[in-house]
């Protein structure tokens, strides 16, 4: 389970203990909410919304914020050969990239 902690709840040394949780850094997480793991043509738009949505939950964003958010992540899919709509250019190497 990963539970992101933005109030600090969960890292009392006795939840830690008892549940032998393991506290992770935000800045070297070992996941990348950008991965595609599928070849459906609309996977990075999909991903996208997904990753803004719940970006403009947390951080209550505008809709310039979003829009913004939104054109920066389709640059770095674009600057990883990642083309919406074109599942082809969905390769094994660029489903894994770091942002």
């Amino acid at each position: 389970m990963l539970i992101f902690d933005y109030k600090n709840d969960y890292t009392d040394k006795e939840f830690l203990t008892a549940t032998g949780a393991t506290v992770l850094e935000a800045n070297n997480l070992p996941i990348n909410p950008f991965a595609l793991f599928t070849k459906d043509k609309l996977a990075p738009v999909h991903t996208a919304r997904t990753f803004i949505s719940t970006l403009a939950k947390i951080y209550r964003l505008g809709p310039w914020q979003e829009q913004m958010l939104k054109n920066c992540i389709d640059l770095a899919y674009e600057k990883k050969g990642i083309e919406r709509g074109q599942p082809k250019t969905f390769t094994i190497q660029h489903l894994h990239f770091v942002m």
